[in-house]
Order: C-alpha cells, then sequence, then structure tokens
C-alpha cells in the first residue's frame, strides 16, 4: 500500500523540534562545562561573579595552606599579595588584612611590616571607609609608627570605632594637652570620651585611662575655652568640685610646708586648681577665691587675695597680703621671693595714701631693686627731676620698654605735643615688638586727637602681629571721628560681650569724647566701651538708653579703681549720667549724682557749672 506524501507543515514542525532539541543539549553542555572548570560566561557580571567566586576558592587554599603550619612566610606572603590584586571591595580586603593580622601577631619577623603595607595600600584604595583607616592605624601600632597611627586615626569616623581612636591618641601623647588636641580633627569628641562625660560606666570614657581621666577633662576644658564656649568649659569644671576626685588630701600633710618646699602640687588638687583659675579669668572671682581657701595650703593665699581683690573685697585682700609679706621670724609662713614681690606691689597699689605706698614701694625695691613695676611706682611719687634721675640711671630705660614708656610720660610734662608725638614714634621703632607702646601710642594719639598719627599705628600694630581689645577699641573710635556711628556701635557692642578684664589704658581721662586716655598704667576696657555707647545713644537723643550705658559704665569704673587711684574718670561719668537724668526731667536725681562726681573730683570744672545751674534753677 503506498505512503503518504508528507506536507511541508509536518516537515517543518519536525525541523524545530529537531533544533529546540539540540539547542538544549547544547545549553546543558555549556552550563555544565561553565560550572564545572568555572569558566567566565559572556557579562561583565558573570566576570564578576567569576572572579569573586575565584577569590574565595583562593581564600579556602590559603586558609587550607595555613592551617598545616608547614609554609613559609614568604609563600604565605606571596598568596596574600596574589589575594589582594583578586580583591574588589572593601570587605575582600578585610578579608586579607585580617589574614595579615593573624601572621603580624606570630613570630614572623616581616609580618608586621607586611601588614601595614598592605593596609596602606587598602586605605588608600578606599579613603572613605572608616574600617580600613582603622585597620591602618591598628597595623601602625603593631609597627610602633605612632605618628602614622595618628594620622589614620584622625580619619576613623563611627562611635562603634571611637575606642580605637581614643586609643591611639592617648598612645601617641595627643590628648596630653588641649594645645595637642586641639591640633586633632575630633580632638574634643576624643577628649570627652576620655574623661567619661557622657558615657555610662563601662564604657569607653569612664573605663579608660581612669588614671589621667582628670587631666583630660581639664584639656577638654580649655579645648572648649579655645574655641570660645566659656560657658560649656564652665559645665565640664562642675562635676570636679563636687566629686570625691577633686577633693584635696590634707592628711599626709596638713599645713603644706612638705608639699611646698618640693614645689609640687598634689594631683588631687589639681581639678580645684584649674576650676579655681577658670573662675578667676571668667567672671565670678568671689567663688575662686572660695575655691583656693579651700586648698587648704599657704602657697594658694596669694591667689586668694588676688581673687578677693578682683571681686572688690580690698581689706580681705590686704589682710592676707600682709600675712604674706611679714617679715621673717614675724609670720609662720615662709614666703617665696616671686611672691613677697607680687604681695607687696599689690599692698602699695591698695595704700589710700602716698606715705604708706612708699613705704611698701621701699620694701619691694629692698627686695628687688630691678622690679619694673615697682619702680615706676615709686618715681611716681616723686618730683619729675627726681625721678627721671633714678629712672634713667637704673640703666633700665635702655633694655626695658616700659621703663623707657615711664621717662617719655614723665619727659612730656614739659614737653610740647609735637616734640612728644615723634619721640613716641623714635620709642616704638626701638621696641617693635612692645604691645604697651603701641597701646599707650594710640591713646595719646587720639587724645591729642591726632587720627591721622592713630591710622599709621593701628597699621604697624597689625604688621607686627600685635592685636587686641583695644586696637578694636581705637578702630571704633575712628568709625565715630568718620560720623560712622552704626558701624562704631555694631564694634563696639562686640567688643561689650567680652570686655571684662580685658586690659587698656589709663590715667587721667581730661579729654573730650571720645573717651580716651594717655596714662600708662592698665586697668579694664570695660568701663570704656558702654560709656562711649552711651555718648552714641546721648548723639541720637536716646537718653533712657544713654542714661543705662552711663550707669553701667560707672559702676564698672568703681570696680575698677583701686584705693589711692584717682577718681577723675568716675566724675566724668557722674557728670554724663547726670546730662542724661536731665534730660529726662529728672533735676534731683541729678543734681544728687553731680554732688557724688564732685566728692570724686573737685576740680572738674563741668560738674561745678552744671551744679551752679542748677542752683540758679532752684533745684536743691
Amino acid at each position: 500500500m503506498a505512503r503518504k506524501k508528507q506536507g511541508p507543515r509536518l516537515l517543518l514542525a519536525r525541523i524545530c523540534m529537531t533544533g529546540a532539541a539540540l539547542a538544549l543539549i547544547l545549553l546543558g553542555a555549556l552550563l555544565f562545562i561553565t560550572t564545572r572548570y568555572r569558566l567566565p560566561l559572556f557579562t561583565n557580571k558573570s566576570r564578576e561573579t567569576s572572579k569573586s567566586e575565584t577569590f574565595y576558592h583562593k581564600l579556602q587554599d590559603f586558609d587550607a595552606l595555613r592551617s598545616g603550619n608547614l609554609a613559609s612566610f614568604e609563600e604565605l606572603n606571596r598568596r596574600l599579595k596574589d589575594l589582594e590584586e583578586d580583591a574588589l571591595g572593601v570587605e575582600s580586603h578585610l578579608s586579607v588584612l585580617k589574614r595579615r593580622r593573624e601572621l603580624a601577631s606570630v613570630d614572623f619577623e616581616n609580618a608586621p611590616a607586611a601588614y601595614l603595607a598592605a593596609a596602606e595600600r587598602a586605605a588608600a584604595a578606599f579613603p572613605a571607609s572608616g574600617l580600613l583607616q582603622a585597620v591602618a592605624s591598628e597595623a601602625a601600632v603593631l609597627s610602633a609608627q605612632m605618628a602614622e597611627a595618628s594620622l589614620y586615626a584622625a580619619n576613623i569616623t563611627g562611635p562603634d570605632l571611637l575606642p580605637l581612636a581614643l586609643a591611639v591618641a592617648v598612645l601617641n601623647g595627643d590628648l596630653a594637652t588641649a594645645e595637642k588636641a586641639a591640633a586633632l580633627p575630633r580632638g574634643g569628641e576624643l577628649l570627652l570620651a576620655v574623661s567619661g562625660e557622657g558615657q555610662e560606666d563601662g564604657k569607653a570614657g569612664s573605663g579608660y585611662f581612669i588614671r589621667r581621666r582628670k587631666q583630660y577633662i581639664i584639656n577638654a576644658a580649655i579645648l572648649r575655652i579655645l574655641s570660645g564656649d566659656i560657658r560649656g568649659a564652665g559645665n565640664l569644671i562642675q562635676p570636679l568640685l563636687i566629686s570625691r576626685e577633686g577633693a584635696s588630701m590634707p592628711e599626709d600633710n596638713p599645713a603644706g610646708f612638705t608639699r611646698e618646699a618640693r614645689g609640687e602640687v598634689p594631683e588631687p588638687a589639681a581639678p580645684r586648681i584649674f576650676a579655681a583659675e577658670y573662675y578667676y579669668d571668667f567672671g565670678d572671682p568671689r567663688r575662686s577665691a572660695e575655691i583656693f581657701a579651700r586648698l587648704g595650703e599657704d602657697r594658694y593665699l596669694s591667689r586668694e587675695a588676688d581673687a578677693l581683690a578682683l571681686a572688690g573685697e580690698w581689706e580681705h585682700a590686704k589682710s592676707l597680703w600682709n600675712i604674706l609679706a611679714a617679715p621673717n621670724g614675724e609670720g609662720y609662713i615662709m614666703t617665696s621671693p616671686e611672691i613677697l614681690a607680687r604681695c607687696l606691689y599689690n599692698l602699695a597699689s591698695a595704700s589710700p595714701v602716698p606715705r604708706e605706698e612708699s613705704f611698701w614701694i621701699q620694701r619691694l625695691l629692698s627686695v628687688d631693686p630691678n622690679h619694673i613695676y615697682g619702680l615706676i611706682r615709686y618715681t611716681r611719687l616723686l618730683p619729675t627731676g627726681q625721678a627721671l634721675s633714678i629712672l634713667e640711671g637704673s640703666g633700665l630705660s635702655r633694655t626695658e620698654a616700659l621703663i623707657a614708656l615711664e621717662v617719655l610720660h614723665r619727659r612730656r610734662e614739659s614737653w610740647p605735643v609735637d616734640k612728644v608725638i615723634p619721640e613716641t614714634w623714635l620709642l616704638i621703632n626701638r621696641f617693635r615688638n612692645a604691645p604697651p607702646l603701641y597701646q599707650w601710642g594710640a591713646y595719646y594719639f587720639d587724645f591729642q586727637k591726632a587720627s591721622g598719627e592713630t591710622s599709621r599705628l593701628i597699621r604697624m600694630a597689625e604688621q607686627q602681629g600685635i592685636d587686641g581689645p583695644w586696637l578694636d577699641f581705637h578702630r571704633a573710635l575712628a568709625l565715630i571721628r568718620q560720623g560712622k556711628y552704626g558701624d562704631a556701635e555694631d564694634l563696639l557692642h562686640r567688643l561689650d560681650q567680652s570686655a571684662d578684664g580685658v586690659p587698656a589704658a589709663s590715667g587721667s581721662l581730661s579729654g573730650a569724647f571720645p573717651f580716651t586716655s594717655p596714662g600708662v598704667y592698665p586697668d579694664t576696657l570695660a568701663w570704656r566701651i558702654p560709656a562711649n555707647i552711651g555718648r552714641l545713644e546721648e548723639a541720637r537723643l536716646a537718653n533712657a538708653r544713654a542714661l543705662e550705658y552711663y550707669q553701667a559704665a560707672a559702676a564698672l569704673a568703681l570696680k575698677d579703681v583701686s584705693p589711692g587711684e584717682q577718681n577723675a574718670n568716675i566724675a566724668r561719668l557722674q557728670y554724663r549720667t547726670a546730662r542724661s537724668l536731665r534730660a529726662l526731667g529728672r533735676d534731683r536725681e541729678a543734681r544728687k549724682v553731680l554732688e557724688y562726681g564732685q566728692t570724686l573730683d573737685e576740680n572738674n570744672l563741668a560738674i561745678r557749672l552744671e551744679l551752679s545751674r542748677l542752683d540758679d534753677l532752684g533745684i536743691f
């Protein structure tokens, strides 16, 4: 029987089925060969996957070789280099570095150096990886390369790695002083961590380096002070005063003589000493005096007295200075020559009458004939001719800027202004790096209304790198003279925020607005700043605000003027206060203020004239 002829459709179906079967057979064979022999596929992703698998297979081979303890370091190092070349990312490099660290921990001589070199390469390849930076830092420590360890530790980020950064900083001494800590990118954070600030017991801050903990707290406070965070520094200091760690330990030396003889500061007292100095410098001298008194040692009596004087407790301060200045044999304290000289000078400064002042100054010069401030103060009690003879005869005017300035100060009494100004410039050119000369020159030039000389002096001070709040003060005065009252007020307000205790120049204040002074000895800028702000407010007829600033300036001036010094400055402020009161219609209060000002300076002509006007108006 004859077979049917196949149709075209049936033939095409059989061909397609045969082709599909062959394709499946070929694909299966390809997959088998690729998997069996780890051959790369045809995409970039497949190549990376294959390389990763190759890397981890090599890693397994290395671990097998290492576990046998038969391979030499050279062979292990060669294999690790091959693995490093195959490493694709941070995790792969960490796997290699983990094995290098294990080699560095055993007795392979060159393993630590190889570990450091590999870690450095990995850290350079991935600079944003905190983990690799941490590994490189640790590798540098193992190789005793502390400078490199600090460099890598500076790049460590994240709280989990903070203990390592902390350990490296402490080992390298980077937190030993506030200056060193300030140079670190995370110095403040590390200091807070090592001091235990904000840490629970057992964490990095409280559990690590407990023996140095108090010193790190002090350094952290200093770092905050340097950055302008005064209140933040106080928050760190406060716990030192209430913790048992900060308490003094007098039981082994009740009177303090043994420690003083050794010239040592007992370590437990150091936090309290720092706290006392902090409050002395930043506006709470009374508390500073209390802390110094609690230290219970005689050598802190002078600092207690200084703090009491700064707080306005002059009588208490003088009683302590008298104790310290008692001649040997009359007192129970063996005072060092430096403290004795300071106490004698302070007693002279606080003396209400020239005779008592002369007594203390002569005692001071008998102890130290070349005491610069004592010599100047002593000659201030003498006629000009005798004073110049002593100052120039001492020979110090050739080497000491302040003595040379005092000679000029006395000679200007008989010299015209057009001679004093060039002599001032000659003196400044002789002692180019002496800030007091620039400071006095600025005040003298402003007092004489020589604004061009003041501008020249300010430029020269800037060229010499001499700076200070007094320079900004004179810049503000220059703006006032130019009529730029708004800019001047902004600058004065910025100074007013930090002016308490800032050195300036003092002396007689007999010039007109602005408030300036041609004196030599320093008091503070504090009262001069609100005084000039008050003049600006008065000029724009804001008398109520002007009154507030004048009263604030008078209060600061009263605080700054010590017994025995002239009160002309305060008298002038009383006059300005009275003018503001009169402008506000408070004439009777103005009269009381003027009468008080007259008791301070009987020669103030402006006060006398204003009182006469009130007399004519029948205001008593």
